[in-house]
C-alpha cells in the first residue's frame, strides 16, 4: 500500500481507504521492506477496528493459474482474550461483488448478504476449516476462498496461512493454484483478535489466463442454460457465435437496442431454440412429421447444421440393438441373448469357449452393409434450357460386415434412400435411386467411379471418388453433367450441320 498508488489499490482492491496506516506511525517502528520504495502505509487490521483489511474478488475460469503474497508483521505481547467475529465484513464486501459481477441473475445484494444464503454458509464452512484460533499469537491470516458458479464452496481450492512469529518481517504465500471448476475466488486478510494490531502490506496477486473463454450448457434445441453457464471477464474479447448444432451461428444482438433475431442459422434454414422448430419448411419432407420439425424431435441423437438432415449426423449414435418386433421387457432381446450366451460360455471348457468365440468372430461369405450419408450439391452451371453441371460432397458411415466374397450395400443419402451396390474384391457394380448405373473400381478404402444413366430430363453422365476408413467413416465427391434442352439442340445442329460441312 502506498500513496502514489493510491487510485489503482482502491480500483482493485476493498478496504484500502478504511485500513490504510503510515508506515512511520508503527509502533517501534515497521521493519525494512523493500517491496516497494518509498514504503510509505502498511494495512491496519485489528478485530477492535478493522478486523478485515485488503480483498479482492476475482472471475476464475477452469485451467488459470495463480500465486499469492503478502507481508505481515506485529508485536509481541498482546493478548488473545478477545475476538471479534469477521463474517459479517467478509459477507457484506463478497456478496456486493458477486452481485455486481453477476448482474443480480444469481441473487440480489440484499439475497446474497445473509448468514443463510449459499454465500454465506460458504463462508461460514470456511472459517471453521481453516482460520482456527491459536493461543499465542494474533487469529491473523492471509485467505482466499473459491465458489463455483453457483456459489458453493470449494475446499480444495481454498486456503489460508497464519502469521506465526512476532517483532519480524513475514512472508505469506499460497503456493501455485491451478483452477480446476470455474467461478469466483475471494482473497482477504484478516485479524479478530481485539487490541492487537496486525500490519500487512504488499498484497500481491500474479494470476495467469488459461485458453478458456466460455463454457456453454444447452438446453435440449439450443437455448442456452444461463444459469450453469460461463465467460471469462475479459477486455477485447469477442463473443463466440459458432455453438449449437455442430457450430450453426447464433443470430443475436444485432440490433442498436442489443436484441435480436435469437436464433441459429444453418445454410437452408433457421432454427428457433426457444421453440425447437425451423422458420421455414423442409426443403426435402417426412410426411410423418411437422415440416416445421427440427432433429426428428430427438435433438439428442440428432444435429442437422445444414438444415435439411433427417438423419443422425454424420452417423447413427451407437445404441444397444433391440428386435423391434419384440416390446421391451417382453421375451429375450439381442443384448439378454448375449448375456444367455456369455453366461453359457463360462459354463464350458476353456477349449470350448475358444471355439465358439473363434467362430462368431469369423467373415461371412457375402457379407451386408448400410451406408448412412449426408450430401450437399451445388450448381456450378445451370442454363435456362435445363442444363447442368453440379458438384457434390458428402460425408457418413459404413455400418455391417464385409464378406470374404463379396458385399451388398444399401446407401441413404441425407435419410433417404439413395440406392444399392455390390462389392466383389476391387469391383463395385450399383444401381441408384434414379436408376442410373455405377461403377467403380477401388483398393485400400480408396474408390474412384463412374456414374451413366438416364436419372432425369435427357439423362446424365458423373464420376468422383470416395474413401472409406477402418472407423467405418466415408468421405468424397462427385461431378455431374446433366445435359437439357440446350445440349439436345446443340447435339442435333452438329448432326445436321456436320455431314453439311464435310460435303461441301
Amino acid at each position: 500500500m502506498e500513496n502514489a498508488y493510491r487510485t489503482k489499490e482502491k480500483a482493485l482492491f476493498y478496504n484500502v481507504d478504511s485500513c490504510s496506516y503510515a508506515a512511520s506511525a508503527v509502533p517501534g517502528g515497521y521493519p525494512t521492506d523493500n517491496t516497494t520504495i518509498p514504503n510509505d502505509s502498511v494495512a491496519r487490521v485489528n478485530g477492535s477496528i478493522h478486523p478485515m483489511g485488503p480483498a479482492l474478488l476475482l472471475k476464475v475460469m477452469s485451467g488459470d493459474s495463480l500465486t499469492i503474497a503478502t507481508k505481515a508483521f506485529f508485536r509481541s505481547g498482546g493478548s488473545t482474550s478477545q475476538q471479534q467475529s469477521v463474517v459479517p465484513n467478509i459477507l457484506a464486501t463478497l456478496a456486493g461483488g458477486l452481485a455486481g459481477m453477476t448482474g443480480g441473475s444469481h441473487g440480489t445484494l440484499g439475497q446474497l448478504n445473509t448468514s443463510g444464503s449459499p454465500v454465506g454458509l460458504s463462508v461460514d464452512r470456511f472459517i471453521n476449516n481453516y482460520d482456527a484460533t491459536p493461543s499465542t499469537t494474533p487469529k491473523a491470516y492471509l485467505n482466499w476462498m473459491l465458489l463455483d458458479d453457483q456459489f458453493n464452496y470449494d475446499s480444495a481450492s481454498s486456503g489460508a496461512r497464519p502469521v506465526t512469529t512476532p517483532d519480524q518481517l513475514l512472508s505469506l504465500t499460497a503456493p501455485l493454484m491451478k483452477i480446476k471448476k470455474s467461478g469466483y475466488l475471494y482473497i482477504w486478510v484478516s485479524n479478530e483478535t481485539k487490541g492487537w494490531d496486525v500490519f500487512f502490506d504488499n498484497l500481491s496477486i500474479r494470476y495467469f489466463s488459461s485458453p478458456m473463454v466460455e463454457e456453454t450448457h444447452y438446453y435440449p434445441f439450443g437455448l442456452t442454460m444461463a444459469g450453469i453457464s460461463d465467460k471469462a471477464l475479459k477486455s477485447q474479447y469477442v463473443e463466440n457465435k459458432y455453438r449449437y448444432n455442430k457450430g450453426s451461428e447464433l443470430q443475436n444482438k444485432e440490433f442498436s437496442d442489443g436484441s435480436g433475431l435469437e436464433m441459429y442459422e444453418t445454410q437452408l434454414r433457421e432454427l428457433d431454440p426457444q421453440l425447437g422448430r425451423w422458420w421455414q419448411i423442409d426443403s426435402k419432407p417426412d410426411y410423418a412429421l411437422s415440416l416445421y420439425s427440427a432433429m426428428q424431435n430427438n435433438p439428442i441423437l440428432h444435429n442437422d447444421p445444414l438444415g435439411d438432415t433427417s438423419a443422425p449426423y454424420p452417423s447413427r449414435v451407437n445404441q444397444p440393438k433391440f428386435d423391434p418386433l419384440t416390446p421391451l421387457g417382453v421375451g429375450p432381446n439381442k443384448s439378454q441373448e448375449e448375456e444367455k450366451s456369455k453366461s453359457t460360455n463360462e459354463g464350458t471348457s476353456p477349449q470350448t469357449k475358444k471355439n465358439k468365440s473363434s467362430g462368431s468372430g469369423e467373415e461371412p461369405l457375402i457379407g451386408s452393409t448400410t451406408t448412412q450419408k449426408v450430401i450437399k450439391e451445388k450448381d456450378i452451371v445451370r442454363t435456362p434450357l435445363l442444363d447442368k453441371i453440379t458438384v457434390s460432397g458428402f460425408s457418413g458411415k459404413v455400418e455391417g460386415k464385409e464378406g470374404k466374397i463379396a458385399t451388398t450395400d444399401v446407401s441413404y443419402s441425407n435419410g433417404k434412400f439413395d440406392g444399392a451396390s455390390i462389392s466383389a474384391g476391387p469391383l463395385t457394380l450399383g444401381v441408384n435411386r434414379d436408376l442410373s448405373i455405377q461403377a467403380g473400381l477401388g483398393v485400400d478404402g480408396y474408390e474412384g467411379h463412374l456414374t451413366v444413366g438416364l436419372g432425369v430430363g435427357f439423362g446424365q453422365v458423373g464420376g468422383g471418388g470416395s474413401h472409406k476408413r477402418e472407423d467405418g467413416t466415408i468421405s468424397g465427391g462427385d461431378l455431374t453433367i446433366r445435359p437439357g434442352v440446350g445440349t439436345v439442340l446443340v447435339t442435333a445442329a452438329a448432326i445436321v450441320l456436320v455431314p453439311l460441312a464435310l460435303a461441301l
